[in-house]
């Protein structure tokens, strides 16, 4: 396992959960985690805690100093250091905190078969169940009142895998293998994975492929173990890379002027941002900075990208979400929205506050937050960033469960996964190849366990300012946060200040609508937060009176304040969004971003003929993956049979067509035609049909047949049933195509009330011959539950419409 990917396999064999501490009221006590397209998943968090336990118990089993592996491999975990500890480490020089050398992706169903699933919702809904529990009373030993749930579980066989990336940069060939070795191992000491382990739920195999046979990675990695029992290979002292350059292309001097380069971020993963800490809840930003992608560039170009940065000629502009395919930018401040919608009127009213006065509408309200789809039109889309709640707990690892003294639970705001947000690098003076760039990014808080993302990038193109020139009047608009000084340097938000920094200090303010945003950041490395930076936030407006002439596109491409590199200081002048009134305002509620996606019908087609490809050769590949897709395939026909067979049922004339089933009613009486008696009996041979092999279904198949052969046979009896009804029963049990030429051909008010599930393993003629028994039985067991129901004499209660008397 020296590479530094490889993938993790989880094979469930029993039901499982991993909660996400909420519910539905009223329905479901506790959900199961799922992703963003609604499967299933086990997080990362869960992945990482679990294993990092189970390298602890190997560690600890080997003895000596195995356990400064775990740190090496997994990160040092601050809480847990005692202040003497804690004040030894910092004595000594030693860090206080590190980053684990391991990221990993949450455990999900592989790609293939999510997309034959995402076919039809019923497999989808097949992929979970709900499960009745209730609390024991202690001393009683009975349940307690009140106290019945409800619990949504992964079911078994469920099997899913993860992407793991290992970080060797800082370890020599012999300590690669020593943790790859100890990796190997202590997964095979995982045996339960979520909650109600001790109850018998999350039994897994957790099986590491860095090879196709994996029991020959597992005797070898013991053989490196104890080839090393003596403790000569120790783990790295620092979990650091060292000083070294890291090469790019060479750059030659290109002074055609600034180069634009648009990069789509795609969300595999959510994404926190964290901008604020309240108590146990973490709240982000809605956007995704410059900043955390400058570390990207460095890993392919070097030192060469810090040089343009310093010298201000590169620029990582932030990340919006992507409004019908286009990128998005921060929504002006001088827009105002009508608190309520008037009388007729299709929506609200949005205004323009630079162009429009308040003073004689009906009560608004600023729009403060999200993204608008231009700048160049009057005609707005409007839209916020999908965004989810993270819930994790902190586990005591004395009891194995969260306890009031590891504080608990914790909440994370994210950006969901699954979210398309687009940007763009400005350059100067670099000739770079962005194609190489292409590929997967972990940024935002907790990269060790989420924060993946997919970055893409466009070819590049000579910048083109969006400015547009205005006698008399100058409308500046920030399109992403600035970061200005004072004459005093101090950080301001003044805008007389943003006024000097574009040259037009003593002009004429004609209105301003400026915002802030307070930033408090961590410095990773050091273990200590960074200094809290104020700063106008995007989306101000400031207009300005002035017959002054600036050069509109040398500052839109280089903007203004520090850290521009980062993307701060963007800026554009007089956009028509700003200086026209709003012509058609439109708020989108859920963001479609297949539209980012482009595809033509010829590219679905080729993309999902190369899935069934692949799907077909994962079925060969991995047995596990078949038996779960099966699991999964028959269940959802075993739930689109009982909704059929019930819609038979509950149709007297429908039983009366298939079984012969009638009732007689006299007066005030209701009589079965033929008696319930002989429909028991009859439905007593019914149930032990069989058709798991021919034999079974031959023999199982005699018993009925045998029995209405008697039947027939006994004359007083036969009178009560007669050749018709005994013929169609019969004909049922002796046709194999019989019982589903009846449920996909019946239709009730015009509706079918059989629809096949997609097929994922077996073709449809299999399932059928595979299901038969299970479909005479329900049929016939519905419809005779039916009938019994509707022949029983009403009670007091139903003669007098549930009244007592």
């Amino acid at each position: 396992m020296s590479e530094n990917k490889f993938k993790i396999k989880l094979e469930m064999l029993s039901d499982w959960q991993i909660g996400t501490g909420a519910g539905i009221p009223g329905s479901t006590d506790e959900l199961i985690s799922k992703d963003a397209d609604g499967f299933p998943q086990v997080p990362a968090k869960s992945l990482v805690g679990i294993w990092r336990d189970a390298l602890e118990r190997l560690c600890d089993g080997l003895g000596g100093n195995w356990s400064n592996w775990v740190e090496v491999i997994f990160g040092i975990q601050p809480n847990l250091i005692d202040k003497t500890e804690l004040a030894k480490r910092l004595k000594n020089g030693e860090k206080t905190y590190s980053n684990s050398i391991l990221s990993i992706q949450p455990a999900r169903i592989s790609e293939n078969l999510r997309a034959r699933i995402d076919e039809d919702r019923r497999l989808k809904q097949a992929l979970t169940f709900v499960k009745v529990g209730v609390k024991i009373d202690a001393d009683s030993g009975t349940s307690e009142t009140e106290a019945l749930r409800f619990e949504e579980m992964g079911r078994i066989g469920t099997v899913l895998d993860a992407e793991v990336e290992l970080d060797w940069s800082y370890f020599t060939d012999e300590q690669t293998e020593i943790a790859s070795a100890l990796l190997i191992l202590s997964a095979k000491l995982v045996e339960r994975i979520g909650g109600k382990r001790r109850r018998g739920a999350g039994k897994c195999l957790f099986k590491v492929f860095d090879s196709e046979n994996v029991e020959q990675s597992v005797k070898n990695a013991k053989d490196k173990i104890a080839a090393n029992k003596d403790e000569k290979i120790k783990p790295p002292k620092k979990a650091e890379k060292p000083d070294e350059q890291t090469t790019g292309d060479k750059s030659e001097q290109n002074d055609s002027g600034w180069q634009t380069c648009e990069y789509t971020l795609t969300l595999e993963t959510p994404v926190s941002i964290v901008t604020a800490v309240l108590g146990n809840v973490s709240e982000t930003l809605d956007f995704v900075p410059g900043t955390y992608l400058i570390s990207h560039f460095v890993k392919h170009f070097g030192q060469e990208i810090f040089n343009a940065i310093q010298a201000n000629n590169f620029q990582i502009s932030p990340a919006t979400i992507c409004i019908d395919g286009n990128r998005s930018f921060p929504v002006p401040k001088v827009f105002a929205q009508e608190k309520m919608k008037k009388i007729n009127a299709e929506k609200k009213e949005v205004y323009n506050r630079l162009l429009e006065s308040l003073k004689e509408k009906d009560q608004t309200k600023p729009i403060r937050e999200g993204f608008i789809s231009g700048l160049n039109s009057n005609a707005v889309s409007h839209a916020a960033t999908p965004q989810t709640i993270l819930m994790h707990n902190a586990v005591d690892d004395k009891v194995q469960r969260p306890t009031t003294d590891v504080i608990g639970i914790y909440s994370r705001e994210a950006i969901k996964a699954g979210t398309i947000l687009k940007g763009e690098i400005r350059y100067k003076g670099l000739e770079i190849d962005c194609q190489k760039l292409n590929g997967r990014v972990r940024i935002g808080t907790s990269k060790k366990d989420g924060g993946s993302a997919k970055i893409e990038f466009q070819r590049p193109k000579l910048f083109e300012s969006k400015s547009v020139a205005k006698n008399n009047e100058l409308v500046v608009y920030l399109a992403s946060d600035a970061m200005l000084r004072n004459k005093n340097l101090r950080q301001t938000n003044l805008a007389e200040d943003l006024a000097e920094a574009l040259g037009l200090k003593g002009e004429t303010i004609k209105s301003q609508q400026i915002q802030v945003r307070r930033i408090e950041s961590w410095q990773t490395s050091w273990g200590f937060p960074r200094p809290t930076l104020t700063l106008m936030q995007a989306g101000s407006v400031v207009c300005f009176k002035t017959d002054k002439t600036i050069d509109f596109d040398k500052i839109e491409a280089e903007g203004i304040g520090e850290r521009r590199g980062e993307g701060y200081g963007q800026i554009i002048f007089n956009p028509p969004v700003l200086t026209e009134k709003i012509n058609d305002w439109k708020h989108i509620k859920k963001l479609d971003f297949d539209k980012c996606k482009n595809l033509s019908d010829e590219e679905k087609q080729n993309k999902k003929a190369k899935i069934d490809k692949e799907f077909a050769e994962e079925l060969k590949k991995d047995k596990s993956l078949k038996d779960f897709a099966e699991i999964i395939e028959e269940t959802a026909w075993r739930e689109e049979l009982k909704i059929a067979v019930s819609k038979i049922a509950a149709e007297e004339k429908l039983r009366k067509e298939f079984f012969g089933f009638e009732i007689d009613r006299k007066e005030n009486s209701k009589k079965s035609i033929p008696p319930m008696s002989q429909i028991g009996g009859l439905r007593s041979a019914v149930m032990r049909l069989q058709s798991n092999t021919s034999e079974e279904k031959r023999q199982s198949s005699k018993i009925v047949t045998d029995w209405l052969t008697h039947l027939k046979n006994t004359q007083n009896r036969f009178e009560k049933w007669g050749n018709e009804r005994i013929g169609k029963i019969r004909k049922l049990i002796d046709e194999d195509i019989k019982i589903w030429l009846i449920l996909c051909e019946t239709e009730i008010d015009g509706i079918k009330v059989w629809q096949s599930p997609k097929s994922l393993t077996h073709k449809k003629e299999d399932l059928q011959k595979k299901l038969w028994a299970e479909a005479v039985k329900s049929l016939f067991y519905a419809c005779q539950h039916a009938h019994k129901r509707d022949t029983e004499k009403p009670g007091k209660e139903d003669e007098n419409n549930g009244e007592e008397n």
